[in-house]
């Protein structure tokens, strides 16, 4: 059930944060104020900075993962639970850079 939830929270958040980017933006930008230029220019900055620091994040934790996993002693409730984890942080590292580059490519329509 907590899988369920978070997968929900997950798809809800994306939808607001697209649906939010996808509305806003054609509304300012017809009227190339600074608002509409400055936030093009926030979203693509943070997209930019994301698509950095997501992978190695990600990286970072699978390899913790894998120390844990090393270092149990053959325990296989611990070498279970790391191998749940890594699935779980590949997948989500997966996610959010791919969700960077599709919101980058949608914002490079608006320059």
């Amino acid at each position: 059930m907590k899988k369920n939830k978070v997968k929900e929270t997950v798809k809800l958040s994306l939808f607001v944060g697209l649906s939010t980017l996808l509305m806003s933006t054609p509304a300012l930008a017809g009227s190339k104020g600074n608002l509409a230029t400055g936030t093009t220019a926030l979203v693509n900055s943070l997209s930019t900075w994301a698509t950095g620091v997501v992978p190695t994040v990600g990286a970072l934790a699978v390899a913790f993962e894998a120390i844990r996993k090393n270092l149990s002693g053959g325990n296989e409730a611990v070498i279970a639970s790391a191998n749940k984890h890594m699935k779980a942080i590949i997948m989500t590292t997966v996610i959010a850079t791919v969700a960077s580059g599709v919101i980058a490519w949608i914002t490079s329509f608006y320059n």
